[in-house]
């Protein structure tokens, strides 16, 4: 029995997205049928009952699952990424430590001058410090 169905209801059917139902049809991978409405096309899947759902589920499932061995490497990956996670907080902590110890030991030392001093105390006189005249893009362009 052929059954007749929206590319989302494939898509849900067959577990893949609408996209890749699309792209199955352009493929030529499934059988579909184009109607045309006045508000644009539509395409409709036909999946011939449980044969085709079958077969697209185990092409599905062969590259997507995980072998038990697998799972044992990525599970025993994430551990030891766990554990190297925790010792390097410990080490940073260690070294916040550390640090806060060798500030706290620091002599205090004179302030910061707030202006810069001439070596014989007394600052020489400054210009005044006049804006850049603006010119526009003519002038610059023309070199004026």
């Amino acid at each position: 029995m052929v059954e007749r169905l929206t590319t989302r209801a494939a898509a849900a059917r067959l577990g893949v997205s609408a996209a890749t139902i699309r792209r199955m049809i352009q493929a030529g991978e499934l059988h579909a049928e184009r109607e045309v409405r006045p508000q644009g096309s539509r395409w409709y899947v036909l999946l011939d009952g449980a044969a085709d759902t079958s077969r697209h589920a185990s092409e599905r499932a062969h590259g997507t699952s995980l072998e038990p061995d697998a799972w044992r490497v990525a599970l025993e990956t994430i551990a030891d990424l766990r554990r190297r996670l925790d010792a390097a907080e410990q080490a940073q902590s260690e070294l916040r430590q550390l640090l806060a110890g060798a500030l706290r030991q620091l002599p205090a030392g004179p302030p910061a001058p707030s202006e810069p001093v001439s070596p014989t105390g007394d600052t020489p006189p400054q210009p005044p410090v006049t804006p850049p005249v603006r010119r526009g893009w003519l002038a610059r362009l023309l070199g004026r």
